[in-house]
């Protein structure tokens, strides 16, 4: 947590000094009533000004207003999922009444009852969750390659990996991200956010006691990549 503020009179200022050009900044309501599932994403920029309005407690969908070009774009995800999101929130919350109601669980009946009622919830919300990727993709195959479309490949990417296959959206949702993935330019594959997709998408094999270690490529701290000769052996699983 970078900054922080208590609503009075309906208004709050979150103010810090920003460091980069361009920061992805989050901000999440810590009150009875609303959810940590979902932040609110917001960019900041130096000398500039965010303005945030907002009523009721689903804070993840308040209207966030800009001159930083990025904005506007995570706007235009956040809109296209805007219904998903609101239902996956108040889906989230009963999820937590529920967990509430199993730690106050006065006998294994009664724990066991809200314990199902949770997972049967959970279960809700990740379709919702998958809903959300498919008009995030739907958004991605119309539109150029940016870092907010490479975070977004990011969530996807984990919902695509080889040992979800046996989920009923897996195909299509695989086959829709390879043609995204395609589109990163060599560039971008290299970059640490570039590794986490390709290695979530393609993993590599898994290695196996005895096996020898083939030549690697690291990256260090400014990104620029080192070819190692790994001599070692495998010998401890």
């Amino acid at each position: 947590m970078i900054a922080s503020d208590t609503l009075k009179n309906g208004r709050f200022v979150l103010k810090e000094e920003a460091i980069f050009d361009a920061e992805r900044m989050t901000i999440g309501v810590f009150a009875d009533g609303f959810s940590s599932a979902k932040s609110l994403p917001v960019w900041v920029a130096p000398k500039r000004k965010v303005k945030i309005n907002g009523e009721g407690k689903l804070h993840a969908l308040w209207d966030v207003k800009s001159s930083i070009s990025y904005q506007k774009e995570e706007n235009l995800y956040q809109n296209k999922s805007r219904d998903i999101v609101a239902e996956f929130i108040h889906i989230s919350i009963e999820i937590n009444n529920a967990y509430s109601k199993y730690d106050a669980a006065t006998s294994n009946e009664e724990a066991l009852l809200y314990n199902n009622i949770a997972d049967s919830l959970s279960k809700i919300r990740n379709e919702l969750k998958i809903k959300e990727l498919f008009s995030y993709v739907d958004i991605m195959e119309k539109t150029d390659i940016s870092p907010i479309w490479l975070s977004k490949m990011k969530e996807i990417s984990f919902e695509v990996r080889p040992s979800r296959k046996d989920r009923e959206y897996y195909s299509e949702l695989r086959t829709r991200a390879e043609n995204l993935y395609n589109r990163i330019s060599e560039k971008d594959k290299t970059t640490i956010l570039g590794y986490h997709i390709t290695a979530r998408i393609f993993p590599p094999p898994v290695a196996k006691v005895g096996d020898d270690f083939v030549d690697t490529d690291l990256i260090n701290i400014d990104e620029n990549t080192k070819t190692f000769l790994i001599i070692w052996e495998i010998i401890y699983s």
